[in-house]
């Protein structure tokens, strides 16, 4: 039998609610809860949901790398080089920069030249026979590209690597 207290409970304090504070795991549960909901594709947080093939949506995939405006890309030679065999040196300039001259420099260690291009106007070099008969078989070397730029200063292209097989 159910009993009924004639009494009627205490209002509740108006300083009671004020002093409720979330604990420590319920903070970390709310973190865990906001940071999946991007991750699952929430529909009401505005994240895109995989689609049915499992493929994540173009917005996802992150953008492509950007050239910065001072930075030379090396395009070739990429792989190994037959020893005596002609290749050529490829590179792009920077965007947005007009390059005057370029110098390729091939290194047999950072700090000695094996040999250096006279200046050039083009962004490519055909590796000349004094260079070619100064490859070893079996070594690898290095290579950069130092542009004059118009009005002054010059910029540099990071170390590539040239690398020479063993044999033809």
């Amino acid at each position: 039998m159910l009993t009924t207290s004639s009494r009627p409970s205490p209002p509740p304090r108006p300083d009671a609610a004020a002093r409720r504070r979330p604990g420590p795991l319920a903070l970390a549960a709310l973190g865990l809860v906001l940071a999946a909901g991007p991750l699952a594709g929430c529909s009401s947080c505005g994240a895109p949901a995989e689609d049915p093939a499992g493929e994540a949506p173009a917005a996802a995939q992150p953008p492509a790398p950007r050239r910065a405006a001072t930075e030379v890309e090396l395009l070739a030679p990429t792989g190994a080089v037959t020893p005596g065999q002609p290749f050529t040196f490829r590179w792009q300039g920077p965007e947005g920069k007009t390059i005057t001259g370029w110098i390729v420099t091939v290194m047999a260690r950072p700090d000695a030249p094996l040999w250096t291009s006279r200046e050039l106007a083009a962004d490519e070099l055909q590796a000349p026979p004094e260079l070619l008969t100064r490859l070893e078989p079996g070594k690898l070397y290095t290579w950069r590209v130092t542009g004059r730029v118009e009005g002054g200063g010059r910029i540099r292209s990071e170390s590539g690597r040239l690398a020479v097989t063993a044999g033809p």
